[in-house]
């Protein structure tokens, strides 16, 4: 009897070794799938639904299916993924040249006075808003002036108030002073203005998907939406829906408004086709929303802290600024902060990349632009572009 037994217990053990070895070879085999990171499903749904996309012509944004698009609520309950800043591996841009920086420039060398925004077209033109002169100052990727588009005044082809500059994928000119718009064909010719009820939000730049319009306006109402949505298609500018809701300041100050004004400076980004990424500029996290699966999300930055600087030339505000801006190029999310780049790839969310700027260059960067892998960087305060290489 006993012998039957310890007999029993061999075979069992048997068995049980017999199948975890079966069990180890079917996961080594991917016969069956082991347990991933939401980080990697979310990356491996993402690329399977890119690719899908790509596959289905018919797939597009209009303002039908923004009506009712449930913007806050993808928002409210979006997936997070934290990325610690301190462990993504790191590389440092090539500074290729500096544009505007000239003491002394020859006529063919552009001066930006007070440079506000940066916008690039498909021929590799480069065009800032320039709020002192009112114009947009074209100027050639080896840095050679071009062209100076409108001047100061209020009829049409004139700029007051002059604070950004949207280029969409026809070449088309979306000029922008606070709250009215100018569009010009891609041969400079005006074509129309618009007007909006709302006064656009400081240092933000518009954006575009197709006619699509998304507006950051400058919100001192908690709880009230920061960015609106316009459908431009109509012969009027029509408005579609609003969301981002603005937030209270944390503290009591002296000047309510002005508070809720500073912490709600937003900035909205978009590849033109599908992604928005949307965040404030004094938070340690930003949304990428993906219109066509309704989907959206948060990403959540460790290992940063406030900027600070000896640099007499800098301004007290740059403190303030945690997320500045945002460019997409190739299938992949270019995240200005503070004064370096977060490279994300939309194929694979777990490959990262910090791009530091060479403390050579000197430079204190407010926007950027990346266009075939080069990177476009204003500085408002030293009224300068970089362009890098990576």
């Amino acid at each position: 009897m006993i012998k039957e037994i310890k007999t029993n217990r061999v075979l069992l053990a048997i068995f049980v070794l017999i199948f975890i070895a079966i069990i180890v070879f079917l996961i080594r085999h991917q016969i069956i799938p082991t347990k991933k990171s939401r980080q990697t499903q979310l990356t491996e749904q993402m690329t399977s639904e890119l690719s899908e996309t790509k596959c289905n012509t018919d797939v597009t944004i209009d303002s039908f299916k923004l009506v009712h698009f449930p913007f806050d609520s993808l928002i409210e309950h979006a997936e997070e993924i934290t990325i610690n800043l301190d462990e993504v591996p790191q590389q440092e841009l090539k500074l290729i040249r500096l544009i505007g920086h000239a003491e002394n420039p020859a006529p063919d060398e552009p001066i930006f006075s007070q440079p506000k925004s940066l916008a690039m077209d498909s021929n590799n033109k480069i065009y800032v808003a320039d709020a002192t002169e009112n114009q947009i100052i074209v100027c050639s990727i080896e840095g050679k002036l071009l062209q100076h588009i409108g001047r100061k005044g209020r009829g049409p082809g004139e700029f007051i108030n002059l604070s950004s500059i949207y280029i969409n994928q026809k070449d088309e000119l979306y000029i922008n002073q606070s709250f009215r718009i100018q569009k010009f064909n891609k041969s400079y010719i005006y074509q129309n203005n618009f007007t909006l009820m709302k006064v656009k939000s400081l240092f933000s730049d518009i954006s575009m998907i197709n006619n699509i319009l998304f507006f950051p306006v400058a919100q001192n109402v908690p709880g009230q939406p920061s960015i609106e949505v316009y459908d431009l298609s109509k012969e009027k500018p029509q408005f579609i829906s609003s969301f981002f809701k603005a937030i209270a300041p944390e503290k009591n100050f002296s000047n309510q408004q002005s508070a809720i004004l500073s912490r709600n400076n937003v900035n909205i980004a978009s590849d033109a086709q599908r992604f928005l990424s949307v965040n404030r500029t004094h938070q340690l996290f930003f949304y990428l929303i993906d219109l066509k699966q309704q989907k959206a999300i948060k990403f959540k930055l460790n290992g940063i802290s406030p900027a600070t600087t000896d640099n007499a030339n800098l301004p007290n505000i740059a403190v303030r600024f945690m997320v500045k801006d945002c460019s997409f190029d190739n299938n992949f999310c270019y995240v200005l902060i503070e004064n370096k780049i977060l490279k994300i790839d939309l194929l694979n969310f777990n490959n990262l990349k910090i791009l530091l700027i060479s403390e050579k260059s000197n430079l204190w960067l407010n926007s950027i632009q990346v266009k075939d892998k080069k990177i476009f960087a204003l500085s408002f305060v030293q009224k300068v572009i970089g362009l890098f290489d990576q």
